[in-house]
């Protein structure tokens, strides 16, 4: 117990010691908790039309202006905050899990199935992510549950691939020959041997994809292609886009700057977590 305790202290200590590290965690614990607690932040609900006067300047009451209808901009960060942060956890751990069971798979029985699983995959990184979710939304819809199934089949393949060439690398390791010789079943050996000794760069790529889902929800909402029933920082840019020439500069500021620093966050947070859950990069900098 005091070895695990030693090692978490260890692993905080790596994880908080940076600069870059602190500021980008607690930005993200930040919006996390915006999200949680929106509606006591927000005093009006972020579709409520003429809550104040039209393009309203920031001040106050209005800490970061109205749009063209009255609406008020912080309302709808905070709650686009709600909106965007679900869609990027949802598809992030939903794309995770079956990029992983199909990764597992067809890394350990190989054959076939690895062969097939390579082609589907193939598929996808050739033909560019963001065409082929313009399509697929064009095709099932813009509702929210739509973009999260589209972003899912598109992100789950670059998961798959990283699983497999991880558990390639395990199949043929001494413990898991123990396991075998001990008659232990493909499944136990796959979910229980393997698949924990590929957790750290699974935990790395998920910050990424769930960053990915942010910005592939908000580039279809800028097109219109998102729902435009919720209020997620890609529909407000969508909105504010004819106003990109006016000088209402604040209706595309603030949701764009929430947006930009949630993915950078993100992606910050993600090369910590991989310099220390990955060892070459933990001793090369030790």
């Amino acid at each position: 117990m005091e070895a695990v305790v030693a090692r978490a202290r260890a692993v905080a200590g790596l994880f908080l010691g940076d600069a870059a590290t602190r500021l980008a965690f607690g930005y993200l614990a930040l919006v996390v908790a915006v999200a949680i607690f929106a509606s006591w932040i927000a005093e009006f609900p972020p579709l409520q039309t003429s809550v104040g006067p039209a393009f309203a300047r920031p001040g106050v009451p209005y800490f970061m202006g109205t749009d063209d209808l009255g609406r008020d901009i912080f309302s709808g960060v905070v709650h686009g905050a709600r909106v965007s942060l679900g869609v990027g956890f949802v598809a992030a751990t939903a794309s995770a899990f079956i990029g992983v069971v199909m990764g597992v798979v067809a890394g350990y029985f190989g054959g076939r199935i690895d062969v097939a699983l390579m082609r589907v995959t193939e598929v996808f990184f050739v033909i560019p992510m963001v065409f082929l979710a313009i399509l697929l939304v064009a095709f099932f819809g813009s509702g929210i549950w739509n973009v999260i199934f589209v972003i899912v089949i598109l992100s789950w393949p670059a998961t798959a691939r990283l699983v497999r060439g991880q558990v390639l690398s395990l199949k043929e390791r001494e413990f898991i020959k123990a396991a075998r010789a001990l008659g232990e079943g493909h499944a136990f050996i796959m979910f229980r041997e393997i698949l924990p000794n590929t957790l750290a760069p699974i935990i790395v790529n998920g910050s990424i994809q769930m960053a990915q889902a942010i910005v592939v929800e908000a580039g279809l909402s800028f097109l219109g292609l998102g729902d435009q029933n919720l209020t997620s920082w890609g529909v407000m840019l969508f909105r504010s886009q004819r106003f990109l020439m006016q000088e209402a500069w604040w209706t595309f500021v603030f949701p764009g700057l929430a947006l930009f620093l949630t993915v950078l966050a993100l992606n910050v947070l993600a090369d910590s977590l991989n310099n220390i859950l990955n060892p070459r990069t933990r001793h090369r900098k030790a």
